[in-house]
C-alpha cells in the first residue's frame, strides 16, 4: 500500500483533496521501530510529525520524584507531535513503542511548506485537531466527577473500545499493559488500582492476569460511571 493511501485513512488527513494529499505522501517517509523504542523524548525539539501505520504507542512524562505517569495510547491511524509541529515549541511528552510499529513521518519543514502551498490544507488540519481537543477536554471532564471507580471503569471502557478484541469470556484488551500503566492513564494510585480491580474481579466484571486483561461485563462496567460519583461514593 502506498504513503498516499495509507494518509487518506488518517483521519487528520481524509479529506484533503487528492492534489493535496499527493503532495503530504511526497514529504513523507517511512519509519520503522521495534518494540521498546523511544521514539520522543520530553524536551526535544519539535520536528516532526507522527503518523501510525501500524502498532501501537504509549505516552508518558514523567513526575518530580522520576515516576512515569501514563498520558494516552494511540493505535493505527492516530497521530502524534502535532502540537510541537505547529508551535515549534520542544516535545512535552515522551513517546515509547508497545509493539513493533511502522509510522509516517512528515519534517515539520516540509508541513509548513505544504500549508503554504496549499491553504485549504490549513482549515481541514485545524478542525481535524479540534476534534482531538474537544474529545480530550470532554473525557478530561468525564474524569473530574468520577471517584476512583469510577475512573477505572472508564478507563478499562475506553481501552476496550480503542483497542479490545473478541474473547471467548468478554472483550481482551490488546496491548502489553502493565498496572503501572493502568493506574497513571486512570490516574490513581497502585494500590487503589488493586483494590478496585479485585473488586471488579470478583464482581465477575473484568478478568485480570498480567498482562492479560478482559473486560468480561461492559454493561456492568458503565453502571458503575453512574453509581461511583464523588457525591455519593469517595
Amino acid at each position: 500500500m502506498s504513503i498516499e493511501q495509507d494518509l487518506r485513512k488518517i483521519p487528520l488527513f481524509k479529506d484533503l483533496a487528492t492534489e493535496e494529499l499527493s503532495a503530504l505522501a511526497e514529504a513523507t517517509r517511512l519509519q520503522r521501530n521495534q518494540k521498546g523504542d523511544l521514539v520522543v523524548r520530553k524536551g526535544d525539539p519539535g520536528d516532526a510529525l507522527f503518523l501510525i501505520r501500524s502498532g501501537k504507542v504509549r505516552v508518558f512524562t514523567m513526575d518530580e520524584e522520576g515516576q512515569e505517569i501514563a498520558l494516552n495510547i494511540y493505535g493505527p491511524g492516530d497521530f502524534f507531535g502535532e502540537l510541537s509541529l505547529l508551535d515549534g515549541l520542544p516535545r512535552s511528552a515522551s513517546i515509547t513503542t508497545l509493539t513493533d510499529c511502522e509510522l509516517l513521518v512528515l519534517g515539520r519543514d516540509e508541513f509548513a511548506a505544504q500549508l503554504e502551498a496549499h491553504p485549504r490544507m490549513v482549515m481541514r488540519i485545524l478542525a481535524a485537531l479540534t476534534v482531538r481537543l474537544r474529545t480530550t477536554t470532554e473525557r478530561a471532564e468525564r474524569m473530574a466527577f468520577l471517584n476512583i471507580y469510577g475512573r477505572i471503569a472508564l478507563q478499562l471502557l475506553d481501552l476496550a473500545e480503542e483497542h479490545g478484541r473478541p474473547a471467548q469470556q468478554g472483550i481482551e484488551i490488546d496491548m502489553d499493559l502493565t498496572p503501572e500503566d493502568l493506574a497513571s492513564l486512570a490516574g490513581v494510585d497502585l494500590s487503589g488500582l488493586e483494590r478496585v480491580l479485585k473488586f471488579y474481579q470478583d464482581a465477575g466484571l473484568v478478568e485480570t492476569d498480567w498482562p492479560r486483561l478482559v473486560v468480561r461485563d461492559a454493561d456492568g462496567l458503565r453502571q458503575r460511571l453512574t453509581w461511583h460519583r464523588r457525591k455519593r461514593l469517595v
